[in-house]
């Protein structure tokens, strides 16, 4: 660092540092990584976005089917982050409830939720912007639900 004598207009004549600083990468950049969201060997069958979910945020809903195993997930990541908010494969024993004095969002129950490691027990609320959204989704879930039996 280097000291310089400078008027200063608010705490009159003092030091003050001239702060030369270098900062040298200590890992270099190799070249590209590819990372992988583990949503390769699957294909979109419905997708809402923009819906509002209970203590996990805002983010796109996804309903995922696998390509080989044909079974259908749930997959939420939330805006801006893209952080995983809800992942469950949709089985038979599950099913939407309606939230009272509301016909825009939908209620259930998982038993096991691997958006945190390790897989917990979940309460699902999620509401629609629109009551369409809802009755749409309620149709992709159950569908769902019904493939995977």
């Amino acid at each position: 660092m280097k000291e310089k004598e400078v008027e200063n207009h608010c705490m009159g004549s003092g030091p003050v540092y001239d702060h030369d600083y270098d900062f040298n990468h200590v890992i270099r950049p190799t070249g590209q990584i590819d990372a992988k969201s583990h949503e390769e060997d699957e294909y979109v069958i419905f997708k809402i976005v923009s819906t509002e979910w209970e203590e996990r945020g805002v983010g796109d809903v996804r309903l995922l089917k696998h390509k080989e195993s044909k079974k259908v997930r749930l997959v939420m990541r939330q805006d801006k982050t893209l952080k995983i908010g809800a992942n469950h494969l949709i089985t038979s024993d599950m099913c939407l409830q309606p939230t009272a004095g509301s016909d825009r969002s939908w209620v259930w129950k998982v038993d096991a939720d691997y958006a945190e490691n390790p897989p917990t027990t979940e309460g699902f609320a999620m509401r629609f912007a629109k009551p369409d959204d809802a009755g749409q989704f309620k149709t992709a879930f159950g569908d769902a639900r019904n493939n995977n039996a």
